[in-house]
């Protein structure tokens, strides 16, 4: 950490501290520490009103939000982190606790995110709508029952402390920042919230404006669930609207996302923990604002988000991003602006990890990049360090990772990618592909078969008798593997059940069928 910190500041990067602690340091050190630099200026043409038809839309869907009965990031008190509702694959798991729901966007949320800044004042005229939805937040166990724990209300929205208009309002915020009277000495009623079309709505100005600290919910240890209602909190009604209200939304929405992509968090190397607790949130902000421009302003904000890109690949990727370089490639990966995707393409060109690879590969076009792709990946699995049987780091690492998405993404052409990856008969790799076959099915018999010799012990087990745990036997690659073909190939039965002999006589028929039909007895590259 003692040299990584002087390197971070010498190349105009922050660090991450993943863990929040009370305010303690002035706001004036955070000012210092978290700057926009060379913010761009672009400026919008004038837009149309939004018509009376999309006007009943937006109120349509907003009324819609009543409906909701399920947990949602930001919705819930088991569930947290941050997500951008019409990209599913910017979902960002932060708590969780064991046995948590995963979140479940309903299509009326998803809609009013898709339609950001024409939204947004629509949004913020009902933040304090206190119809009630179908869900209810917390939990009746608290520090009467329990001696500890327990539902409070609290006000913890954090903004860019870059940005001096929206810091003077909201000040330092963020977790563990309970505000005045409302904190641990104002509990909920019952330990319970119903939760309202107000508190859905301020979520989703949250995920539309890059402010994943608007969230209803959020749990804290232990048994602690913290709400930040609206329609509860007339201040924090105040204090949303003083932001993102008035003028044109859309500019306003874009000038705040500008500064958000230029701010950088510089730590002095003596950094207190408070003040690195509080400059957390800005670490994230670059490539949650990158993500959204690409979002509502692909045209204006293209050109700007690939320079950037090149930047970061031309000054090394991860010494210029630092821990951020992954979600930056993973946050504008799926765009479909000419100059963002050729320059993640390049990175997916040139890396070396595998991991970025995967993050890179939206970007490549289907079917005309396929043979790009499949190049890429069997170097990147040549170059991947020979593979113990033993299993102490599991079976699915980035192997299995490469060759699932081949399937996944390239049909038939990922043949010589699975074939590529089974050249080496580890332990690992043969339960892997037992696991990657699922994706293509139709080779299940032709990758698999040459498995059903294979006894070694996976670190799996089975009921020897159904409902009779109390026996069990190890999984060996033979069972895993007669048992995935078994799935592809209804007339190949085979149950998991009985002693290790009686699989071998199962596996035994169906070797012999596969046989007697001309099935493959050996890995092949041939269709």
């Amino acid at each position: 950490m003692r040299l990584f910190v002087p390197l971070c500041r010498r190349l105009g990067v922050g660090i991450l501290i993943a863990a929040v602690w009370p305010a303690a340091a002035g706001a004036q050190d955070l000012t210092e520490v978290v700057r926009a630099r060379d913010v761009p200026v672009l400026r919008l043409s004038v837009r149309a009103a939004p018509t009376d038809a999309e006007i009943a839309r937006i109120k349509g869907h907003i009324a819609g939000l009543a409906n909701i009965d399920r947990p949602d990031m930001g919705l819930s008190s088991t569930y947290g982190g941050s997500s951008f509702a019409p990209l599913s694959q910017t979902l960002n798991a932060g708590v969780v606790i064991l046995g948590a729901p995963r979140p479940e966007t309903s299509g009326d949320v998803v809609e009013l995110v898709k339609l950001g800044p024409k939204a947004l004042p629509f949004l913020l005229e009902a933040l304090d709508d206190a119809t009630p939805t179908k869900l209810v937040l917390g939990h009746s166990l608290g520090a009467g029952a329990m001696g500890f724990g327990g539902v409070f209300r609290s006000n913890e929205i954090s903004g860019n402390p870059a940005n001096t208009a929206e810091f003077a309002i909201v000040g330092v915020g963020g977790p563990g920042y309970l505000r005045g009277e409302r904190g641990f000495n104002h509990p909920v009623k019952d330990g319970l919230h119903a939760v309202t079309v107000g508190d859905v709505c301020f979520v989703i100005i949250g995920q539309i404006t890059g402010r994943p600290s608007y969230r209803v919910a959020r749990y804290q240890p232990s048994a602690i669930t913290i709400i930040n209602s609206p329609t509860d909190d007339p201040e924090l009604v105040k204090q949303v609207r003083a932001v993102w209200a008035g003028g044109d939304p859309s500019q306003r929405l874009l000038d705040s996302l500008l500064l958000d992509f230029s701010t950088t968090v510089e730590l002095p190397q003596d950094a207190t923990r408070e003040l690195r607790g509080q400059a957390q949130t800005a670490w994230f902000l670059p490539t949650g604002a990158a993500m959204r421009l690409l979002y509502y302003f692909p045209d204006e904000a293209g050109g700007l988000v690939a320079r950037r890109l090149a930047q970061a690949r031309d000054a090394g990727g991860e010494r210029f991003w630092g821990m951020n370089y992954p979600e930056l490639l993973k946050a504008v990966a799926w765009s479909e602006q000419p100059a963002v995707r050729a320059e993640v393409t390049n990175v997916l060109r040139e890396t070396d990890d595998p991991k970025v690879f995967l993050l890179c590969l939206p970007a490549a076009e289907r079917e005309r990049d396929n043979d790009l792709v499949v190049e890429r990946m069997l170097a990147l699995l040549d170059a991947l360090p020979p593979e113990p049987d033993e299993l102490a780091e599991g079976p699915y690492g980035d192997g299995y990772r490469l060759v699932r998405a081949a399937g996944e993404r390239l049909g038939a052409a990922a043949k010589p990618v699975y074939l590529r990856f089974m050249e080496q008969p580890s332990l690992r790799r043969r339960i892997a592909m037992c696991s990657a076959v699922h994706v293509r099915p139709e080779w299940a018999v032709e990758l698999l078969a040459p498995l059903l010799d294979d006894t070694r012990e996976e670190r799996q087990w089975y009921a020897v008798e159904e409902g009779k745990d109390s026996l069990r036997l190890a999984i060996r690659v033979c069972d895993d593997a007669a048992r995935t073909i078994s799935l592809s190939r209804p007339d190949l039965p085979f149950v998991l059940r009985g002693t290790h002999a009686e699989l071998d006589r199962q596996i035994a028929v169906m070797k012999e069928r596969i046989s007697r039909e001309g099935g493959t007895t050996s890995v092949s590259s041939e269709e």
